[in-house]
């Protein structure tokens, strides 16, 4: 039993028991996937658990081929944290400080635009803006950092918060999320991110997270967000303490969303990085990892894109996660600094603006926009003369995505196809994968 996109939406019993009568429970899994049949939770951890790996590499290769031909996915993008000062304490997370500490910060709007309107130069497309949950900063501080910064540069769009940031600050201020939302949205966000999901396992969750929005509130924020015609993104943060079946659970769990809501255009593992409470485990294994890209893909049967950010892979896993189902690879961030980049990667060209006195002042005196920029080799490469940051990470790319045998496609935000990267095709315009499944043929937005 094959659903799609917009059909009503079923529990997973139900898409189980529908499946075994159809099936028989005769058919192999493999011919069930060949049959284009829908998995189950036990084939999951089939996946997961039994199958061999090359030959699983092979089914989510040949799936996400049906989705997107031979294109691969990527843009030019700039991350900027806004403030790292959070009231959760989250058991993966190197990044956040407490309110008064002496190392917390909150950017100033001017340095926000300051920084955005250099990117924009170098050829940033894509700005994506998060922070942390903190505890008396009023809403209106992001609302107007985003005007400015969507006045400064209307030509880019502006992905901002997780549904974590919104819940939060709807429920501190007493508000509902769809207002929240409608207030991103007039500021010029175009979506919200796909982050704060790490694992939905309830018993897992609470000790990994150090919040209180659940799977019910993550879903709730996106299904709003979905209402108002934003298509978003979501995320599995894997590696750490949780089991293959709470990674499937994850998955089926947004599967079932994905057939009410049709709104998600892609979906991202993110790899554990090890650090703060959780620095004594080790990070996932190679192999692991590649299982977890080819496992997502199958079971995601109604997600368009599966991405694979780079700097948590490095280059070389993330160019093997494309033979494994991933269809589009970013990694030209800056400031992603949730995790320690421990992958031989940088997240950023040189060190960036991130304070709210002296070291905020300076970074406004900063027009080069590098700071936003580092490729998929090791980060920071000098720019040759008569090239921006950006072309160089286009050209690095290209080559990553070029040795696969696969077209790089640079895209927008919803995955629009707006210039064919150098060496593809320029008769590449658009993505097949709207056409592929049943989700809304509207704009989207990445992770």
């Amino acid at each position: 039993m094959t659903l799609q996109a917009g059909t009503p939406a079923a529990t997973t019993d139900q898409v189980e028991a529908a499946d075994a009568s159809a099936q028989g429970g005769a058919n192999t899994l493999a011919a069930k996937i060949a049959n284009g049949a829908r998995l189950t939770r036990a084939d999951g951890l089939q996946l997961y658990e039994s199958v061999d790996l090359l030959e699983l590499g092979e089914w989510a290769r040949e799936r996400a081929a049906t989705l997107s031909g031979d294109g691969i996915f990527t843009n030019v993008n700039c991350h900027i944290n806004l403030t790292n000062v959070c009231k959760a304490s989250c058991s993966y997370c190197g990044f956040s400080r407490k309110e008064g500490e002496a190392d917390a910060y909150v950017l100033t709007a001017e340095a926000i635009a300051d920084r955005a309107r250099a990117a924009r130069a170098q050829g940033v497309t894509e700005f994506h803006l998060v922070g942390g949950l903190h505890p008396t900063l009023p809403l209106s501080y992001f609302l107007d950092a985003f005007r400015l910064l969507a006045s400064e540069v209307p030509d880019a769009s502006i992905k901002a918060f997780t549904a974590v940031e919104v819940d939060f600050y709807a429920e501190r201020d007493g508000r509902a999320v769809a207002d929240v939302l409608a207030d991103l949205a007039d500021a010029g966000v175009v979506s919200i991110t796909g982050g704060g999901a790490e694992i939905f396992e309830p018993s897992v969750r609470r000790r990994v997270v150090g919040h209180n929005v659940t799977w019910e509130r993550w879903a709730a924020v996106h299904r709003a967000a979905h209402e108002i015609g934003m298509r978003t993104s979501a995320t599995m943060l894997y590696g750490h303490i949780e089991s293959p079946a709470d990674r499937v659970d994850h998955v089926l769990r947004l599967r079932e969303l994905q057939d009410e809501t049709g709104g998600f255009d892609v979906f991202v593992p993110l790899r554990f990085q090890p650090q703060a409470r959780l620095a004594d485990r080790p990070a996932p294994t190679g192999v692991e990892a590649l299982r977890v890209f080819a496992a997502s893909r199958l079971l995601l049967d109604n997600v368009p894109h599966i991405k694979v950010f780079s700097v948590m892979h490095g280059p070389s896993l993330s160019q093997l996660a494309l033979d494994f189902g991933a269809d589009d690879i970013e990694g030209t961030i800056a400031e992603y600094e949730i995790t320690e980049d421990l992958t031989g990667m940088s997240a950023t060209a040189q060190p960036s603006e991130k304070r709210d006195t002296a070291e905020n002042d300076a970074a406004e005196n900063d027009t080069s926009g590098e700071g936003c920029f580092g490729g998929p080799a090791s980060g920071g490469a000098i720019v040759p003369d008569g090239m921006t940051a950006a072309d160089l990470i286009r050209r690095e790319f290209a080559t990553l995505i070029g040795e696969t045998g696969r077209r790089p496609l640079e895209r927008d935000t919803g995955y629009n196809v707006s210039a064919a990267t150098s060496g593809a095709p320029e008769t590449a315009t658009t993505t097949p994968a709207a056409s592929a499944t049943a989700a809304p043929s509207a704009s989207g937005e990445a992770a």
